[in-house]
C-alpha cells in the first residue's frame, strides 16, 4: 500500500532534519578519525569527560582507555546550536597510529524525550546508521578550509599534531520545531588497524529564527 501525502511529508521533514543533525556529528566523527597527534598517556583515560555547565553540553571518550584516538577538548559555540545560524567548533585530539581504509563507523543518534533518550532510526542512510568505509565519504564532504588545520581529504591518515581553533560553520536549513531539542550521539569507529575510538557527545539544537 502506498504512503499517504502526510506520511511522505513527515518522511521528508524527518530526513532533512536528521540530515543536518547526523551530518554535523558525522562530520565531527570524520574529523575525529582524521585527527592525529602523538599519544600522551596522561589523556588515555576512557573516563575522562569534559562538561560545560553553562552551555549545557557534555562529551566523553566512551571506548577502552588504550584506544589510539582520544578526544581531549571540545567546545561548540554558541550552545544550544542555532539552526539556521552560525556556530564554531574548537577541538583537540590525540592519536597514536595511522588510520587506514576501510574506516568503519557505527553512529547512534538519540533524542531526549522527557527524561529518556530515544534512538533515532536509520532512514535513507541518515540517523543511527553504520558506515562500511568513511574514507570515500570523507573525500566527498571534506571542507577545503580544514586544510589549514593540517587535514588532507584522503586516506590513510598519518599521525601528527592536530588542533582546530574555532572552525566556522554556517547552516541555512530550517528544522521543524518537533526536531529541535537535546541530542546524544555516539560514534564508534574502527580502522584497518583495529578499534580506533568511541566518542559520545550531548548537545542541544535550537531554532535560530
Amino acid at each position: 500500500m502506498g504512503k499517504t501525502l502526510l506520511e511522505n511529508i513527515n518522511i521528508f521533514l524527518y530526513i532533512n532534519s536528521m540530515a543536518f543533525i547526523s551530518y554535523f556529528f558525522y562530520l565531527l566523527a570524520l574529523v575525529i578519525i582524521h585527527s592525529s597527534a602523538k599519544s600522551d598517556s596522561n589523556f588515555n583515560n576512557n573516563e575522562f569527560k569534559q562538561r560545560l555547565p553553562k552551555l549545557g553540553m557534555s562529551w566523553k571518550n566512551c571506548g577502552p582507555r588504550n584506544d589510539p584516538v582520544q578526544l581531549l577538548s571540545l567546545v561548540v559555540s554558541p550552545e544550544p546550536v542555532p539552526i539556521p545560524g552560525n556556530f564554531t567548533v574548537a577541538l583537540t585530539l590525540n592519536s597514536s597510529r595511522e588510520s587506514s581504509s576501510p574506516i568503519s563507523a557505527t553512529i547512534l543518534v538519540e533524542r531526549k524525550v522527557g527524561p529518556f533518550f530515544v534512538k533515532v532510526p536509520c532512514l535513507e542512510n541518515i540517523g543511527s546508521c553504520s558506515y562500511a568505509d568513511m574514507c570515500g565519504e570523507w573525500a566527498k564532504f571534506c571542507p577545503k578550509y580544514l586544510e589549514k588545520y593540517g587535514f588532507t581529504c584522503t586516506c590513510p591518515m598519518p599521525p601528527k599534531s592536530f588542533v582546530i581553533q574555532d572552525a566556522p560553520f554556517s547552516v541555512t536549513s530550517v528544522i521543524p520545531p518537533e526536531f529541535l531539542g537535546d541530542y546524544r550521539v555516539t560514534a564508534d569507529i574502527s580502522t584497518k588497524e583495529g578499534h580506533a575510538t568511541c566518542i559520545q557527545i550531548e548537545l542541544a539544537v535550537k531554532s535560530g529564527k
